[in-house]
């Protein structure tokens, strides 16, 4: 119908945060018109406490969760009336069921206008939300609530899936960097095997060169668990990392507190990391590794958790 993108997706669902949540709606301009057949439609949803809330809120755009996607794909524009579509018409089960790329929320790729559900299994999900690739997911959350932007939390969300009738942009958002010893000079020797080199220090980002043996380079720069090679113009990632000379190991053990809850162990200390494990909080755990501020190894977890799951460092 229209041209439609993942980012088209995240800035339709951010402009409409702050407008009511009318179930079975998709995008209309409510009115008492529609508030009729809504309710008649749902009668057991509808309840008397609904309508007369709803009747506070008319003249303005309208949508249910699913209603935010189908806003999207039916909408020329965020203001202009949406033009109803057959083949588009799902709800939240059936868009998950309808992507070829999906899965359990903990490997959700960090993509702009991922699609992400709450159900207690692939066949009964019940909600869905939009994804902003970074820090928020944007939903219409209910009839309390209306459309909102709240923190993404994995805890909170079973499964991801990219929606079906959109082109995606699929480069992975990239998060801020904090440059670590970058005046010191590495001598780094590969392990065995084949190796990508990276145009920038994020698994997401374009290939520039690949290292197939176990050659010597010189680094002059250090970003996060990534070292950049001068000589290849790109950068290789610590794990990939044999025998590193001039570097300054910390030998320091921290003693640390978690916090209560679910928290996300990575394969790299970074945001775009992939997701390994999920373990419970509450716990006293060491750490004989710190790659930067906001980053501890964990050898209990063979992994990377960051600093704000914890309550005290020492």
């Amino acid at each position: 119908m229209f041209d439609k993108t993942n980012e088209g997706l995240v800035a339709y669902a951010k402009s409409q945060v702050g407008k009511p949540y009318w179930y079975g709606a998709f995008g209309n301009t409510s009115s008492a018109d529609l508030l009729e057949q809504l309710s008649s439609r749902y009668p057991s949803i509808y309840t008397t406490k609904r309508i007369i809330k709803a009747i506070r809120e008319l003249n303005l755009r309208v949508h249910d969760d699913v209603g935010l996607i189908k806003g999207y794909l039916w909408s020329k524009t965020p203001t202009s009336g949406p033009i109803y579509s057959t083949k588009e018409n799902l709800n939240a089960a059936q868009f998950y069921s309808r992507s070829d790329n999906k899965g359990k929320i903990i490997n959700v790729p960090h993509i702009e206008g991922i699609l992400i559900f709450k159900g207690p299994s692939e066949a009964s999900i019940n909600h869905v939300g939009i994804y902003d690739g970074e820090k928020y997911v944007y939903e219409a959350k209910g009839f309390d609530y209306g459309v909102v932007k709240t923190p993404f939390k994995y805890n909170e969300w079973n499964y991801f899936a990219y929606c079906p009738f959109i082109t995606y942009n699929t480069e992975a958002k990239e998060e801020p960097l904090k440059e670590l010893e970058d005046k010191n000079t590495y001598k780094i020797k590969f392990k065995p095997g084949t190796w990508n080199i990276r145009k920038s220090p994020t698994l997401s980002s374009i290939i520039v060169k690949i290292v197939d043996n176990e050659a010597v380079f010189k680094s002059s720069k250090k970003i996060s668990g990534w070292y950049y090679i001068d000589e290849l113009r790109g950068y290789i990632n610590a794990i990939c990392v044999n025998d590193i000379s001039g570097s300054k190991d910390n030998a320091k053990i921290y003693r640390i507190k978690m916090k209560p809850g679910k928290w996300i162990v990575k394969n790299l200390p970074t945001n775009s990391g992939k997701n390994i494990n999920i373990v419970d909080g509450d716990r006293n755990i060491i750490s004989a590794k710190k790659e930067n501020n906001d980053w501890y190894y964990i050898n209990e977890f063979n992994g990377y958790i960051n600093s704000n799951a914890f309550i005290e460092i020492k």
